[in-house]
């Protein structure tokens, strides 16, 4: 069993690697739209905070930089509004040239590497489109990780940590044969699961300043931004990666 279980995720990741390699242009570019886009996504989410505080305020809180003190709050305000909505203009737009990218890339790949009756066509995009997503998601996690553990170590640390237990965890039930962690089972745990982590993350973060923490209110909201996109993401990974149902003799037919 466990060997079994051990022999098909190491198919799935070759083949995922093939997959990638096989239009590495596109596959990149796939990498670089969805971080432009994450990016822009965490940006149109926080400008509109920044206008409520505004609103609420008689005028430019201190902690604004003080070049900003020099426009009118009026104008500020209208002024952060465009570009929140300019930001979500960019993040819709890069979803949809990554939706191109991805079908291109696909039909790249498909033309490079060897016919397989069982897996053409659309199964086959489907397939290179769920691993290259899973690909970009993976950059952003790592990406996101690596800024958020700049705002916030200690936060960090205790999502890390969260990770770890719970992966262990659901290793360890998968190599039992847990019959929860297969067909639609998986996806329900791999979900709950970013919600959890992100539920005790939020808590963890609102009790550690509540205890005179590192940083400032305005930081812990960027962090709140991004670690909820990091625990939407870590599930779209895994399911990404998991890929459509299909057999190890299916696979092994593309390694060769």
């Amino acid at each position: 069993m466990k060997r079994g279980l051990l022999a098909t995720q190491k198919s799935r990741i070759m083949f995922a690697l093939k997959l990638l390699r096989a239009s590495p242009g596109f596959s990149l570019g796939s990498i670089v739209v969805t971080l432009v886009s994450q990016v822009s996504m965490i940006i149109s989410g926080v400008l509109p905070l920044k206008v409520i505080i505004l609103i609420g305020s008689e005028s430019i809180p201190s902690y604004f930089p003080s070049y900003i003190s020099l426009f009118d709050r009026s104008q500020l305000i209208m002024f952060l509004v465009m570009l929140s909505v300019a930001f979500f203009v960019i993040h819709q737009l890069c979803e949809i040239l990554n939706t191109r990218i991805l079908t291109k890339g696909g039909a790249v790949a498909m033309a490079r590497l060897p016919r397989n009756e069982k897996l053409t066509g659309l199964r086959f995009h489907k397939t290179y489109s769920m691993f290259a997503r899973g690909l970009s998601d993976t950059f952003f996690v790592l990406i996101a990780t690596v800024v958020l553990g700049i705002i916030n170590f200690r936060l960090v640390a205790f999502s890390l940590v969260y990770i770890f237990t719970v992966s262990t965890f659901v290793a360890f039930k998968a190599f039992q044969g847990t019959r929860i962690l297969h067909k639609g089972g998986f996806i329900s745990v791999v979900n709950l699961f970013g919600v959890f982590g992100f539920l005790s993350s939020f808590v963890f973060l609102v009790s550690d300043l509540l205890r005179g923490g590192q940083g400032s209110v305005f930081f812990a909201i960027i962090a709140i931004i991004i670690l909820r996109q990091i625990f939407r993401k870590i599930p779209r990974v895994i399911n990404n990666f998991r890929g459509p149902r299909f057999g190890r003799d299916e696979l092994q037919v593309w390694q060769n």
